[in-house]
């Protein structure tokens, strides 16, 4: 049950990234760094999907410690976050 929902929050957070990347206004080819803050869970969680996540949203750097660039405020399976994300 644990792993079915920290996969779900994955999937979640992938997606919600993507959608930072499109409402950006980024190329689909574009490099971007992804930052966070303001959630100890779901850094947790993109901490241990971070190579899958970074490779399917193209992301060459993830920073944990402040979001920065394009940031929104998202709530992902009941845990706000503001998630950032900024071309390379």
């Amino acid at each position: 049950e644990i792993s079915c929902s920290l996969v779900g929050s994955e999937m979640c957070i992938r997606d919600r990234i993507q959608t930072m990347r499109k409402d950006a206004g980024f190329e689909v080819m574009d490099h971007i760094c992804v930052s966070m803050q303001d959630n100890d869970k779901i850094a947790d969680i993109v901490k241990k999907n971070e190579e899958q996540i970074k490779s399917e949203v193209l992301a060459n750097e993830t920073k944990y410690d402040g979001a920065v660039g394009f940031t929104k405020e998202w709530n992902i399976n009941g845990e706000k976050v503001m998630l950032g994300v900024e071309k390379m």
